[in-house]
């Protein structure tokens, strides 16, 4: 418990959680969470409301301080219970935490999936306040896709609505991630040194550092550490990128002091890898290594493996720029080894957050089931046999074993064929988009020649994992061959199906397969197609295999969309 306490703090948990939503308020969250903790332990599981707000807290809060993984399983927690209650304001906010949990592991069509069914719910009961949170939400997963125009026009609205709102948190969030879509917009497009920028490029940098200072000024006016530590960061990113290095220096000193003051420990330590960065590039090497290196002592590689990945590149690059080739090549090596384990730790991360959704999926059909039995006992003692037959063939078809593949976990032909024409149906009638891809592995013969039908089988138990953390849940994923995926994006337009499958693609190369086996390389071939006009399942199946086919017949490992 924080020790800013009263002398007699109140022990039960309603008093424990408003100390927890006062100090979020003042943008202190590390001692809000220590609050909120408090409360939950000595809330009674029969408080599902109470539960439910103390969970749904910590879900905001944690991500705020970077703490993905456990906003996520507050988040499920909070999700659950709000849904037990029919909370549709408590499932907004929730799944708005959820979204941006999923943004800062790279689960950003799951993070899509989140803030849409957030602004959903905001909409059905009118909650305007909570409308400007999901589009804000929504604008920021878009920008994080690089569809920076979608995200531009989300927020724009969430912007508008908060004008109209006056609420100023919901107002400055909205500036502060529109302000970072027009850096990154600006940033798309770097202008070489002595070179005037283009004028798209210097009307974002100009509208990025207007919305940066109007948010500074807001932010210390309302004495919110936070919000000012925040509005610090974005304003020395555009005065980097204008050449202003002069005031980004000045910049990145309060904004290393404003974290230090507040303990956002890794936004200190970031401002002070941007000043090191700033020495290099006004010509101070010999001070930006130096610089560089204490930074590298004060790093804590499982707490801030990024920053530590970042800190060792920029070392290779200034012990470079110095001539000194020997600790340039040492940290290179070990700037390759963080990568690798870095992607490791974000995969690792990924699917604990995936299988941990599962199991809440789980639980709830467990749930069901329970619901459905006891049903089934009732109407039994009332001999209504019609109604007993269907109640038994609902709970016969939640199982789902004859409709599952056993060594990946997807769905199998049969579930393909029972689910595709119905997903067909429901993007007809609703008149939203739908893409199927075909996959297969490259050469999967010779990797059960040369390393082993048992590898074989882990390369595609190791896929499909890769699979099911690029797609959503409301995504449909089968293995209908040997060696051969099928994926059905739901709801997701052609152009954003070909970037999820271009990322599927460089995951699977880049992925660390000599860990299952020395030497093993495994890449995959795509065939998208999308669902436009209406077309029978097997006219669909067979556009996708020609694109297949295509994909291989021009050398593998690629994505080739059907004309």
């Amino acid at each position: 418990m924080p020790t800013t306490a009263e002398p007699e703090a109140p022990v039960n948990a309603a008093s424990l959680l408003s100390l927890a939503q006062k100090a979020g308020a003042r943008g202190l969250y590390l001692e809000s969470t220590d609050w909120a903790q408090a409360a939950l332990k000595v809330c009674p599981e029969s408080d599902v409301a109470l539960r439910a707000q103390i969970n749904g807290l910590l879900a905001t809060h944690h991500w705020r301080l970077g703490n993905a993984e456990v906003a996520m399983r507050a988040g499920t927690q909070a999700l659950a219970l709000y849904e037990r209650l029919a909370d549709l304001p408590g499932q907004s906010t929730t799944l708005c935490a959820m979204c941006m949990a999923c943004n800062q592991i790279g689960l950003y069509n799951q993070a899509l999936t989140y803030a849409f069914r957030a602004l959903k719910a905001a909409q059905q009961v009118a909650d305007r306040r909570l409308e400007c949170w999901a589009l804000n939400r929504v604008g920021v997963t878009y920008d994080d896709l690089g569809d920076h125009s979608s995200a531009r026009r989300y927020l724009d609205q969430a912007v508008a609505l908060a004008r109209d709102l006056g609420g100023r948190e919901e107002l400055f969030g909205a500036l502060n991630n529109l302000a970072r879509c027009e850096l990154m917009l600006a940033g798309e497009s770097p202008t070489p040194p002595g070179e005037i920028p283009s004028e798209p490029t210097q009307q974002a940098l100009t509208r990025a550092r207007q919305l940066c200072e109007g948010n500074l000024a807001q932010a210390r006016s309302w004495a919110h550490p936070h919000m000012e530590t925040i509005a610090l960061g974005n304003l020395a990113d555009v005065q980097v990128l204008a050449g202003d290095l002069r005031g980004a220096e000045q910049t990145l000193r309060h904004y290393r002091e404003a974290a230090r003051l507040h303990g956002y420990q890794l936004v200190e330590l970031t401002a002070t890898f941007q000043l090191a960065k700033l020495d290099s590039r006004q010509g101070r090497p010999a001070a930006a290594v130096q610089a560089l290196e204490e930074l590298l002592s004060n790093l804590v590689e499982a707490e801030f493996g990024g920053l530590l990945m970042e800190v060792t590149q920029a070392l290779y690059q200034g012990h470079k720029q110095l001539g000194q080739l020997a600790p340039a090549l040492a940290h290179l090596e070990r700037f390759s080894g963080l990568e690798r384990e870095q992607l490791k730790r974000r995969a690792d991360e990924q699917a604990r957050v995936l299988v941990s959704q599962m199991e809440v999926d789980q639980a709830r059909q467990e749930t069901e089931r329970a619901r459905l039995d006891a049903e089934l006992q009732r109407l039994r003692a009332h001999r209504l046999e019609e109604e007993q037959r269907s109640l038994l063939a609902h709970a016969a078809n939640l199982g789902r074993e004859a409709r599952e593949d056993p060594l990946t976990g997807l769905g199998n032909r049969r579930l393909l064929d029972e689910s595709l024409p119905g997903l067909l149906n429901l993007a007809r009638s609703d008149r939203t988009p739908l893409a199927l891809v075909m996959m297969d592995v490259d050469h999967f013969k010779r990797v059960n020649d040369d390393h082993g039908h048992a590898i074989g089988d882990l390369v595609l138990a190791r896929l499909a994992r890769l699979l099911m953390a690029s797609t959503r849940t409301s995504d449909l994923l089968a293995r209908i061959g040997g060696e051969e995926f099928i994926a059905v994006l739901v709801g997701t337009p052609i152009d954003l199906a070909g970037d999820i499958c271009e990322r599927l693609r460089q995951m699977v190369e880049h992925h660390p397969w000599q860990e299952i086996s020395p030497g093993l390389k495994v890449t995959i071939s795509l065939g998208l197609v999308e669902v436009s006009d209406p077309v029978e399942t097997t006219r669909l199946l067979a556009l996708a295999d020609k694109a297949l086919y295509t994909a291989k017949h021009m050398g593998r490992n690629r994505v080739v969309r059907s004309v």
